[in-house]
Parts: C-alpha cells; sequence; structure tokens
C-alpha cells in the first residue's frame, strides 16, 4: 500500500470516495441522486485547484494501481476561501432549480465546520474492498502528519451520528466530541483530537 498526494488524473476515483463520505451531503450538493451526476460533479472540482475538493488537498492510498482510499483535509481558516470558487461555478452544473441551490447548497457551504486553528479533515473514506484491514487509521496518521507538519496542534472533523464505526474509529485514535454541525439532512457531530507534543 503506497499512500500519496492526489494528482489532477486521479480525480474520477477520488470524486468517487468522496461521495462515499458526504452520503447524501453530496446529492443535496449536486442536486442529484444519480451517482454518476453526483461523481461527474465533485470530479470536476478535484481536477481543479483552490477549493475545497481540489486534489491539492487530497492524499491516496493506492494498491496494485488502485485507489483504496483518502483523506481530504486542509487548513480550518481556508474553508470559506476554498468553498467560493465553488459557489460560483456549482450553479452552472447543479441539477435541480436554483431555488433549492439557494435553500440547501449555499447555507451548507456557509456552515462552519472547523474553527479557527485547526487542520479540519472534510473528508475520509476506504473502499469497501479495503476495509477491516486498519487504512482508516493510517489516513487518519497521515491528516496528523500533515497537521503537523503545518504548525497546528488540533485536527477536527464531522460525522454523521448514525456512523457508528467511524464515531468508534475516531474515539479509538484520540478524537472527541465537540458540539454539532448543523446540515442540510441532519446535525452533525464535530469531533476534535489535540496534540501537546509531536508524536
Amino acid at each position: 500500500m503506497v499512500i500519496r498526494g492526489a494528482k489532477p488524473e486521479d480525480a474520477e476515483k477520488a470524486a468517487e470516495l468522496i461521495s462515499m463520505a458526504w452520503d447524501e451531503l453530496a446529492c443535496i450538493f449536486a442536486g442529484s441522486k444519480d451517482k454518476e451526476e453526483v461523481n461527474k460533479v465533485i470530479s470536476t472540482f478535484c481536477k481543479e485547484k483552490n477549493n475545497r475538493f481540489s486534489y491539492e488537498y487530497i492524499d491516496v492510498a493506492e494498491k496494485d494501481g488502485k485507489i483504496a482510499g483518502l483523506v481530504l483535509a486542509f487548513p480550518a481558516e481556508k474553508e470559506m476561501k476554498l468553498n467560493i470558487p465553488i459557489i460560483k461555478k456549482l450553479p452552472y452544473m447543479y441539477k435541480r432549480k436554483i431555488s433549492n441551490y439557494k435553500e440547501e447548497v449555499v447555507p451548507m457551504l456557509s456552515s462552519e465546520e472547523a474553527k479557527p486553528g485547526e487542520y479540519y479533515i472534510d473528508s475520509i473514506a476506504v473502499h469497501p474492498n479495503y476495509r477491516k484491514n486498519g487504512l482508516g487509521k493510517k489516513l487518519l496518521m497521515v491528516a496528523r502528519k500533515r497537521a503537523l507538519k503545518k504548525g497546528f496542534k488540533k485536527v477536527s472533523l464531522i460525522v454523521k451520528p448514525k456512523n457508528k464505526g467511524a464515531i468508534k474509529l475516531y474515539k479509538s485514535s484520540g478524537y472527541n466530541m465537540d458540539g454539532t454541525v448543523d446540515m442540510p439532512s441532519t446535525d452533525y457531530y464535530r469531533m476534535v483530537k489535540k496534540y501537546t507534543v509531536e508524536v
């Protein structure tokens, strides 16, 4: 298993995993329940620079030439700035009425998922074929190393309350509950891990 920085040509496979991580929020984001349509929209942004889905912020786990998982993370201070290119471009790709976009997508992209001083994990996902072998934990470690390298002492993420498996993984990795974030589908838990020393 090799973990490396993503490239623009990884966009299609990366989009599938991001869609998996975002779950129904990905459908709301793209304005479609069609998986191919949703992946196509997210893939467009993955190929480009300077947005929250950009390959620049993604590390992929690769095995035998196939992408097995990914982690997408960036400094919390960049969150809103990285949403601006999406807010400008997405209406031209959105599949539902523009009123739905204004009512659902704009508020979602305006939600403060992370707090200043945190390194934020936007998405972490492992393909079903590669689960149960510790890859999720390895990807969390990748985000941690990036955070510490950039001088951050806190790493945060959000998770759906019903995703018990992910919550168990995050707790076992040292993440603690830190309130909730209001999303269109449901409130998400915010979880944070603090580092006092480099490890």
